[in-house]
């Protein structure tokens, strides 16, 4: 298994073979056009720095030099060093600076994931908006082409139930499980009928959410009081919230979730007797667009040498309705799954194992 936070997935239990360092350049670049094999589209480069000598330069001068001597034996010499050095200046793989999540990200992945078999990781996921994704970062670092394939996409909701729900004077927390219900929230708590108690509520009303990247988002709102950064599943976190609701003798919690959210939390306030309500606060649309799988075909020779990164049951489901006839061992990719939920869902649905689990999101 995977140990630490959710940026370590797929890295110290994938990584197995020696890594593969991508080097960037870091000075005098400037983008050029090239037209990648594969059948793939042209992509953007990145051209080598303007203080190194490009491999036709460096050629033609090994050449003037080895004609200068007037030695043939040396002339060969410094002829095969040129050649020598042109290839291992080939062989420096460059990122065009590009935004990440973006199709040239995608584009660069595909072009350069050919020659690195086994170092190829898929991502079902949509990469970070807010900088470098945490995945992408580790798994560079590591020596891997990791590659962003989204296949769910989310319709987030602003349910009219959702405000007089928060407004509820005997409500004594609220749940959330995914840090997709965090749009909703803030609408939520932004709008106008909740301004009287806006400030007082982001200040001290109890929040729960599972794992830290749910966390980090509700105090990204504003909310001071936020438990369940040490809890890796809905499984983890409940407890907390019955123990909090008998301990501080709460009446009521508002647990928000999406429409595909599995039973677990419901069943244990059951089981516990703890009085809830549920709101839905995104839908989730599963399956690859058109265009993300014509991207997905066009990587070459996918297969059991590579990694497909797994982050929920919708993901599992939406990876098992790819169909590629023409490529058929993608099914038998290596699989490294978000947690015990998702590691449960490869097992059920592709009847398959997890090679490598995270122990937290």
């Amino acid at each position: 298994s995977v140990a630490g936070d959710a940026s370590v997935l797929l890295t110290s239990a994938v990584v197995t073979a020696p890594a593969v360092h991508l080097q960037p350049v870091a000075v005098g670049v400037h983008p050029v056009a090239e037209t990648s094999h594969h059948g793939m589209q042209p992509v953007t480069s990145v051209a080598a720095p303007k203080q190194q000598l490009g491999w036709a330069a460096g050629a033609r001068a090994m050449w003037a030099m080895g004609r200068a001597v007037q030695s043939p034996v040396l002339w060969l010499a410094l002829l095969l060093s040129g050649l020598i050095a042109a290839v291992l200046h080939a062989l420096h793989i460059t990122r065009p600076p590009s935004p990440f999540g973006t199709a040239a990200n995608v584009d660069w992945a595909m072009q350069n994931a050919a020659g690195v078999p086994g170092r190829r990781v898929l991502l079902l996921k949509e990469p970070a908006e807010d900088g470098e994704d945490p995945y992408e970062a580790r798994l560079r670092e590591a020596g891997y082409v990791p590659m962003f394939i989204p296949a769910l996409h989310f319709e987030f909701l602003q349910p009219p139930e959702l405000l007089p729900a928060l407004r509820q004077p005997d409500l004594a927390a609220v749940v959330i499980t995914s840090f997709r219900s965090c749009q909703s929230l803030q609408w939520g708590v932004n709008s106008d009928g909740f301004a009287d108690q806006r400030a007082a509520f982001l200040e001290t009303f109890p929040m729960f959410g599972v794992g830290p990247k749910t966390c980090t988002a509700l105090r990204k709102l504003g909310f001071k009081n936020v438990t369940g950064d040490d809890t890796g599943s809905a499984l983890e976190l409940g407890p907390k919230v019955v123990a909090f609701w008998r301990q501080n003798r709460a009446q009521k919690v508002l647990f928000l979730c999406g429409d595909k959210a599995l039973d677990t939390l419901p069943q244990m306030f059951r089981v516990a007797g703890v009085p809830f309500d549920s709101i839905v606060t995104y839908k989730t649309i599963e399956g690859l667009t058109p265009e993300t799988l014509q991207q997905l075909k066009a990587i070459p020779d996918l297969g059991p040498q590579d990694w497909v990164g797994l982050f929920s049951p919708s993901g599992v489901r939406a990876w098992a309705s790819i169909k590629i006839p023409e490529c058929k061992a993608i099914k038998r990719m290596k699989k490294a799954s978000i947690g015990k939920t998702t590691s449960d869902a490869i097992e059920k649905v592709l009847g398959d194992f997890a090679q490598a689990v995270a122990d937290k999101p």
